[in-house]
């Protein structure tokens, strides 16, 4: 991906996530299917298909010359990245797609208990996510069988 696709993997990405939320909360939970509700749900899916656009840029920039940038992330020790990648990167991102498209859905703003649950339950999701993605990044630098 480069400047001139990104738009493109934007929209391929965003469009189809934006209209699941909205269909699932149409169809669950008898959200009014208007315009308004529509959009929020598709901007809230382009931030989320931004964050992950701009983690996978981050991930080729680590396999580039033969993984050796990955191989310094590496020699930090996997519970730090677990912690720093997983959680604080993956797991918000994903904690924050799920408060957002509630509050598309409701039109209210999220409690601080909603984003206290909602956050602990994804970023732990998002230290599982990390812990494929360093599992592959190992596989594929050759550091581990």
């Amino acid at each position: 991906m480069n400047w001139q696709t990104a738009p493109q993997t934007l929209l391929l990405v965003s469009l189809p996530l934006g209209l699941l939320f909205t269909l699932l909360h149409w169809g669950l939970y008898d959200m009014p299917m208007t315009l308004g509700n529509v959009a929020t749900h598709l901007v809230v899916a382009m931030v989320y298909a931004i964050w992950q656009l701009r983690s996978n840029a981050w991930f080729a920039k680590l396999r580039d010359n033969d993984y050796a940038r990955w191989r310094r992330v590496a020699a930090g020790g996997q519970l730090r990245f677990l912690f720093a990648y997983g959680l604080a990167s993956k797991g918000m991102a994903l904690a924050c797609l799920m408060v957002g498209m509630n509050w598309a859905y409701s039109g209210a703003i999220p409690t601080s208990e909603r984003l206290m649950s909602d956050g602990m339950i994804w970023s732990i999701l998002g230290v599982w996510f990390a812990r494929n993605d360093w599992k592959r990044m190992q596989r594929g630098a050759g550091l581990e069988p």
